[in-house]
């Protein structure tokens, strides 16, 4: 079967549509750049930060709908870079969330109604810079 310069042209923008609207996957790095800081905004220089990845299995109907999802989420390699200075670089492929947290520290989170309360982790759906996690030490 010969392809014309005109059919091949249509696939490959029929392709990139796919890609551009999300209906296919190409497998986007989640990628987390940030700084662990204690109550008094001090950099965490001892922080050991762990990152989980998960990825909700099924079938794709379209972008954000999946048709018969599997009972548990599918696990994905996560990594992170920690210099020493309190930062830290976390990243998965193929990940639909990464969860971090702070071996023996809780994250402080405030909410919209200013209610303060301490969390074992903090999940992220996509590619952020600049995070900022305080955290509490675990007692």
């Amino acid at each position: 079967m010969r392809h014309t310069h005109h059919q091949i042209a249509l696939i490959l923008v029929c392709l990139i549509a796919l890609v551009c609207t999300g209906c296919i996957s190409t497998g986007e790095t989640i990628r987390l750049s940030g700084i662990i800081v204690s109550t008094d905004g001090q950099p965490v220089l001892d922080a050991n930060v762990i990152a989980t990845a998960t990825k909700r299995g099924g079938t794709l109907i379209r972008p954000g709908e999946i048709s018969a999802p599997e009972a548990e989420d599918e696990a994905r390699e996560a990594t992170v870079d920690l210099p020493g200075d309190g930062s830290f670089v976390a990243t998965s492929r193929w990940s639909g969330r990464l969860t971090l947290s702070v071996e023996g520290y809780k994250i402080r989170r405030v909410d919209d109604l200013d209610t303060e309360f301490l969390v074992p982790n903090q999940s992220f759906f996509k590619s952020q810079d600049q995070i900022r996690l305080e955290v509490v030490k675990d007692e």
